[in-house]
């Protein structure tokens, strides 16, 4: 399924490209970092994920704060729908933009953990009375990493495109589908002793008597992902040779900054979650 969707895609796209040969003024590239906030999330949606993952690995109460980053890159074509016009206020010109891009990395993820201290016996050392107390910590990580093919469509509006630098605002909507999506369970566990000073002037304190660790980590392929994006975009161009008219013609370097509201379904498990993101991309175009 997920192959024949992929196939579509890029055949939507190239299909774009070829029906707009005439129009096209310049192939763009862009790459920069994507952060998400507040993708934080607790069993109940986790076993929604994949009903693999007992419910005791992670706290509904999560302590985990969801801070996760992807780099994805966008090619595609900045296709001219108006040419500038040299009296204020219309100094403008406007053009759609249409790219395909992959992104990887964490989505969504949780955290738990336990800490249980039993009181053990009182000894005398070093001039001092300790107590030797049992401390078991148990800690659990779960996080969903994917793989997107990304289509990325928008439309702009540039101020004076004369310059050697402008600025443009836009608007744009992000189609993704993930082919290598995956869920990473980490747990870890540790029992040890623990030393605590009673009274008296003791200093260093009794040799541990026991320290006990073990790990385990699972990883458990997730169903297909869907993720919808609606962004806006703030830019600033510089020309690379001399500014014309329109767009045609004229070679960019680009800094973009988008805020970004996102939606994302997790295949037949009934789960949507949705998040905020900021990307700040880099790129350039080239006249074709």
């Amino acid at each position: 399924m997920s192959n024949l969707i992929m196939r579509y895609t890029l055949l939507l796209f190239f299909g774009l490209s070829l029906g707009h040969l005439s129009a096209q003024s310049s192939l763009y590239f862009s790459v920069g970092p994507e952060i998400r906030f507040g993708s934080e999330i607790g069993a109940n949606e986790i076993t929604k994920l994949d009903p693999k993952i007992p419910v005791g690995k992670v706290d509904s109460k999560s302590d985990y704060i969801g801070s996760n980053t992807t780099l994805p890159m966008i090619m595609g074509l900045l296709i001219p729908l108006s040419k500038e016009q040299s009296k204020w206020p219309r100094a403008t010109e406007s053009f759609f933009q249409v790219g395909l891009g992959f992104s990887s990395g964490n989505l969504v993820g949780a955290k738990s953990g336990t800490n249980t201290r039993t009181m053990g016996d009182t000894i005398e050392y070093n001039n001092a009375l300790w107590r030797i107390d049992t401390v078991y910590d148990e800690s659990h990580l779960v996080e969903v990493q994917s793989d997107f093919i990304r289509l990325d469509v928008g439309a702009f509006v540039r101020a004076f495109p004369k310059k050697k630098a402008s600025t443009c605002l836009g608007i744009g909507l992000i189609g993704g589908y993930s082919f290598n999506s995956r869920t990473e369970v980490n747990s870890s566990a540790r029992t040890y002793s623990n030393r605590v000073q009673i009274s008296g002037n003791g200093f260093g304190g009794p040799p541990e008597s026991f320290s006990i660790s073990t790990s385990n980590d699972q990883l458990i392929t997730t169903p297909g992902i869907w993720a919808l994006s609606l962004y806006t975009s703030m830019r600033i161009e510089f020309a690379l040779r001399k500014p014309e008219l329109s767009l045609r013609n004229t070679d960019l370097f680009f800094l973009e900054l988008r805020p970004q509201t996102m939606l994302e379904s997790y295949g037949s498990r009934g789960f949507n979650f949705s998040s905020a993101s900021i990307q700040l991309l880099m790129g350039f175009s080239i006249s074709l």
